[in-house]
């Protein structure tokens, strides 16, 4: 994480989007609908990826979310990745979202 943040410009971005999200007076007002729907859960199912090692949301923290998703979903905690999985492990993310989707196709 800290590699992907080595700049100022790259830090300030990475932490206005999450200032953005707790401070609502720091949103834009073009945007309002959508973020006012920023917490709500698509009505199909997802699959939930998160590193194992992620050291910006523990991986405890995204087992308790798992459950809040929608039917159909699937949460994997991908070994050896951390907050960048998809860069970190991109053949076993790819993995993954190729078996949901083939898994989904099979769904009447």
């Amino acid at each position: 994480m800290f590699a992907a943040l080595d700049g100022r410009d790259r830090a300030t971005a990475a932490m206005r989007y999450y200032r953005a999200f707790f401070l609502p007076w720091m949103r834009r007002r073009e945007y309002a609908a959508e973020q006012s729907r920023v917490l709500d859960l698509p009505p199909v199912a997802l699959l939930y990826l998160h590193g194992e090692r992620d050291g910006c949301q523990l991986p405890a923290i995204a087992r308790r979310a798992a459950e809040l998703l929608p039917a159909g979903s699937r949460f994997e905690l991908v070994s050896g990745a951390g907050h960048f999985l998809h860069l970190e492990r991109p053949a076993e993310v790819n993995r993954l979202i190729a078996a949901f989707i083939a898994d989904d196709r099979a769904t009447p």
